[in-house]
């Protein structure tokens, strides 16, 4: 199965500067559990899109108010969400900010397969 780990941190994280990250990820890209991966820019920011009334307004900003905003994206590959916890569980991003996982229904386009 597939899932997307978000990865979370304030501002001043920088993943180009985690070797610790780096190195975790370069050994789940060995194991085979590490699909894909990618790094926000914070020079560029966030835009947010909304449909209010038939209208789409676009906002500079996150959608969501929070004290750490997402930086970091992985697919992995596990048997299940008990091996998904355990592979980000050993991330050394945990000591920057909180981790997310979420369950891939398909990933067409991303040369995966598309069995979730």
């Amino acid at each position: 199965m597939h899932y997307i780990v978000l990865m979370y941190a304030d501002a001043a994280y920088a993943y180009a500067n985690d070797e610790r990250q780096q190195l975790h990820e370069q050994e789940l890209r060995y194991s085979g559990h590490l699909l894909a991966e990618a790094t926000f820019d914070p020079s560029v920011g966030t835009t947010s899109l909304r449909l209010e009334h038939g209208v789409v307004s676009v906002d500079v900003g996150p959608c969501m108010d929070a004290e750490v905003e997402l930086q970091r994206v992985l697919l992995i590959q596990a048997r299940d969400l008990n091996e998904a916890i355990q592979i980000a569980a050993r991330t050394p991003h945990l000591y920057h900010g909180p981790i997310e996982i979420r369950s891939v229904m398909a990933t067409g386009g991303l040369g995966c397969g598309d069995e979730g």
